[in-house]
């Protein structure tokens, strides 16, 4: 048997798989969400999982639907911003290592890269509970010399076209451009 939580998520999982009505869904969404937290958290969860998935063709229908859900203008933009973008935090790695007699286990920031290229800080939504999946910003960032993988790129140009067409107060916008 179900639960009432899984049920109201199934519908949107089952519309995200078809392209056929990319348009309609992605208003649908936006209307649904629009000054509703606790929807737009389980919608966000829904959008962020299909993000997730690695054939391109997969991914049309989500980052449509990303696109009008982070530019609605209501008092949980912000909010709904944070969830599908990330959230910066400094990246830690733990060690055990002796230092003058005294044990250090943790390294955060530039004290724990090797290569100028490593990442001293990682996006994470708290939306995502399993390991595996991540946010718009860390997907983007950590694949970012990886020219052969498809779901970077359109993420990246979901999130561009958001910006020039959808978002009138520029708030993904300025999200992007400070972290």
């Amino acid at each position: 048997m179900d639960c009432p939580d899984s049920r109201s998520k199934k519908w949107l999982k089952i519309l995200l798989k078809d392209d056929s009505y990319i348009e309609e869904i992605s208003q649908l969404i936006g209307h649904l969400c629009w000054k509703n937290v606790e929807l737009s958290r389980k919608i966000g969860k829904v959008i962020l999982r299909g993000c997730n998935k690695l054939r391109w063709e997969d991914l049309i229908c989500p980052i449509s639907c990303a696109q009008v859900y982070l530019t609605i203008e209501d008092e949980y933009q912000s909010t709904r911003i944070e969830w599908l973008l990330g959230m910066t935090t400094l990246k830690c790695k733990e060690t055990m290592m002796m230092y003058n007699n005294r044990l250090q286990d943790i390294k955060t920031g530039c004290n724990q890269i090797n290569k100028i290229e490593d990442m001293v800080f990682e996006y994470k939504s708290n939306l995502l509970k399993r390991s595996n999946e991540d946010c718009f910003l860390e997907t983007i960032y950590s694949n970012r010399k990886d020219s052969y993988l498809d779901r970077p790129k359109a993420m990246m140009k979901g999130l561009l076209e958001a910006c020039a067409n959808k978002d009138k107060n520029s708030r993904v916008l300025t999200v992007l451009l400070t972290t």
